[in-house]
């Protein structure tokens, strides 16, 4: 099994509707361009920490991920994701995200770009 993929959506003057995905144990994964935020929504009664992964070494040392948390019941705007931290090199482009384990389905997330 994979990485669920989020399609980004492009926003305009006129709205924009994006799909969401719901966390799951594997993880998601979207195209990064460095331009691109998510919106994560939490629909539990407590808070949760999402994870993007980071994929860059700064003189042989990993960056640390990005550990967001989203408050209970909430949602949260995060990003934007420089492509030399965050695209993965094994999937070029993309950006990885992990979900609380447990409770992965608690997390929904959109991705946007202007």
């Amino acid at each position: 099994m994979a990485r669920a993929e989020i399609t980004v959506t492009t926003l305009s003057r006129a709205g924009a509707k994006g799909t969401g995905v719901v966390g799951s144990a594997l993880g998601a994964k979207f195209r990064n361009d460095g331009r691109t935020w998510l919106h994560l929504v939490n629909g539990a009664a407590g808070a949760r920490t999402v994870t993007v992964v980071s994929a860059q070494e700064v003189i042989g040392l990993a960056v640390a991920d990005l550990a967001v948390v989203v408050p209970l019941s909430s949602w949260i705007p995060v990003g934007l994701f420089p492509p030399d931290t965050f695209n993965q090199p094994i999937e070029a482009g993309m950006v990885y995200i992990d979900f609380p384990a447990g409770t992965e389905s608690d997390i929904t997330v959109w991705a946007f770009r202007p």
